[in-house]
């Protein structure tokens, strides 16, 4: 599945729902129409956001100086003081905290910046808006790389506002790919990027924003085994990619992000894949000794559609439960794709 089969605006939304940031998302201006593709259309929505933190005020942070003074500040450096004999001055070198942007997340925004004004793959309207930010980060310095400073990234209440630009800035890294021309770059596929995880969190994120009948969550979900001497650390994790309950009912619901859809070719016959249907009902199985309605919990397997592939609402009964095999078409208009998710948990 290329990105090219998902419209623009509905990859936005995606990675939206997904970072868990719909809400601030669709405050920033997306400009798809000067955003002929998925790289231009975020460096679009980086700007837009770059700008706001701008306008808010970038981060600060207490920075270690050193600085010769005529009077002492901080606490007094006897070392290099000594060294180059500043007695004979009256000068003393001293150590000193200041606040300063000069902090980890302004310099993975100007790193990016950088990148992206040295990318190829940027339109002249994005490369044009982002040369005047530069300016804004002159006291920043960002000379290594952006997985460096990545690794460094805390976040705390002070800088949080932060994260929806970082969370852009690390898209945007992840695409970019040098070329032989040293210190340039192009983009890459977007749906190199994890899209089998992000088609998970968006789905299971949508559901905790958009309806109130069910809680959300991803859970790990106990085998029904018991030791009789084995190793009870050989048995892999149960985790659901999205369980949904309400006093009455729960539903396990896994998502599936494949290139060649839903079906599998087996001597010339369409069917569902055997390991994906074997998954779900070994969640089911799995919850029966439960209390409640988790002992007659409902499976959903939800697929992103494919270009060429049929839509799928298939519903069929199993051990007493209902199951459901349905795909998801990203290519519709956005308020259709919400309308058929939430239509997805109707049983």
């Amino acid at each position: 599945m290329s990105d090219t089969s998902i419209k623009i605006q509905n990859i936005y939304y995606l990675f939206l729902y997904a970072w868990d940031k719909f809400n601030e998302g669709n405050l920033v201006k997306t400009g798809t129409e000067q955003s002929p593709d998925v790289p231009n259309l975020f460096a679009n929505v980086f700007i837009s956001s770059v700008k706001r933190l701008i306008k808010r005020g970038l981060f600060k942070d207490y920075r270690t100086t050193n600085q010769e003074l005529k009077f002492i500040r901080g606490k007094v450096d006897f070392n290099k003081s000594l060294r180059v004999n500043h007695s004979l001055k009256n000068k003393l070198f001293c150590n000193f905290d200041t606040l300063s942007i000069d902090s980890i997340p302004n310099k993975i925004v100007k790193r990016t910046i950088i990148d992206l004004l040295r990318n190829r793959g940027v339109n002249e309207t994005n490369k044009k808006n982002l040369f005047p930010l530069l300016k804004y980060f002159d006291e920043c310095s960002a000379n290594e790389t952006f997985r460096n400073y990545y690794s460094k990234l805390r976040l705390s209440n002070n800088n949080s506002f932060y994260k929806f630009t970082l969370n852009v800035c690390e898209l945007l890294n992840h695409m970019k790919q040098p070329t032989s021309q040293r210190g340039n770059f192009l983009f890459t596929d977007v749906t190199d990027y994890r899209m089998s995880q992000i088609f998970e969190t968006f789905v299971r994120n949508f559901y905790a924003i958009e309806q109130k009948t069910y809680s959300v969550s991803s859970e790990i979900i106990k085998w029904d085994i018991r030791s009789l001497g084995g190793n009870e650390n050989y048995i892999p994790q149960n985790k659901t990619d999205v369980s949904l309950r309400s006093n009455d009912r729960t539903i396990i619901l896994d998502t599936k992000f494949y290139s060649k859809g839903a079906l599998k070719e087996n001597y010339g016959k369409k069917q569902f894949n055997q390991d994906n249907l074997r998954q779900i009902t070994s969640y089911l199985l799995n919850l029966e000794n439960n209390d409640g309605p988790d002992s007659r919990a409902d499976g959903i397997l939800l697929y992103a559609k494919v270009d060429d592939e049929i839509n799928l609402n298939e519903i069929y009964e199993w051990r007493g439960r209902k199951l459901k095999i349905c795909t998801l078409d990203l290519n519709e208009n956005w308020q259709n794709i919400k309308s058929n998710l939430l239509k997805v948990i109707d049983l």
